[in-house]
């Protein structure tokens, strides 16, 4: 329960001296978080400022040899738990709440609506995987071809900035994509069937809702809707899950915590 501050120096890998001309890097470390490298925090334990040690850094390349660096303690902070007091949840809150009970209610209120998204996506997620399951057809290869490469721009957009990443093409990845750009497709086909065969369409009271969802007014999610078609698309496909799930006879379990 300690925060160390620690200045940071790469070493060349032939003299093992401070290479000339780097700048030293400062950090802060607290050593309970499981997220720091396990080495840097466990060399850290015990030392005192002034104190120094050798790092060898973490990579995700196993071809490049990974820099070392001298590390030297320059400033230990210990953490003390604030008290949980009224002042101390409407300081932390900005005077949103001003007591203990208000902050363990609200608290409360955001894991019962955690959980049951969570459990909302868990049903529709095996509805869908039922039906793309129990429906054996091809699916259109240019469309499958569009969705890689949508799943690959997601896929750069997440991993912005990695080494390597700028020479790697969609082409590359295609056969680990392509699994999921099939379902994605399969089921987008099997959903527009049952929104024509149930007749599903939107009306006011879904924009209203969406409105709500989103916090707009109504009259601004009826400009989105009217200016992005795929707004509407998007509250017609979930008119249409919601409406699987109307369908579908659904049983609670106890799932061990």
């Amino acid at each position: 329960m300690h925060i160390v501050t620690v200045s940071m120096n790469e070493l060349d890998r032939e003299t093992s001296m401070p290479v000339i001309g780097a700048e030293s890097k400062e950090q802060r470390v607290f050593l309970d978080d499981e997220n720091v490298d396990m080495h840097l925090r466990n060399s850290l334990n015990g030392k005192k400022v002034g104190d120094a040690i050798n790092y060898v850094a973490e990579t995700t390349d196993e071809n490049t040899q990974p820099p070392t660096y001298r590390v030297t303690v320059t400033d230990i902070q210990k953490v003390v738990p604030a008290e949980f007091t009224n002042e101390f949840v409407a300081t932390v809150t900005g005077d949103k709440f001003h007591t203990t009970e208000e902050l363990r209610e609200d608290i409360h209120k955001q894991l019962l609506a955690y959980f049951e998204q969570a459990s909302r996506e868990s049903v529709e997620n095996q509805l869908v995987d039922q039906l793309v399951k129990g429906h054996e057809f091809e699916v259109p290869g240019t469309l499958v071809h569009a969705v890689v490469h949508q799943l690959f721009d997601d896929f750069k957009k997440h991993n912005e900035g990695a080494p390597g990443l700028e020479n790697v093409t969609a082409h590359d990845l295609e056969h680990e994509f392509k699994p999921a750009a099939e379902r994605i497709v399969k089921w987008e086909l099997i959903r527009d069937y049952i929104i024509e065969a149930e007749q599903i369409e939107l009306t006011d009271a879904d924009a209203d809702a969406a409105a709500g969802k989103y916090g707009l007014t109504e009259d601004q999610m009826r400009t989105l809707m009217r200016q992005n078609r795929g707004i509407s698309d998007q509250l017609l496909a979930e008119k249409a899950v919601q409406t699987l799930v109307d369908y579908a006879i659904i049983t609670d379990v106890n799932v061990a915590q």
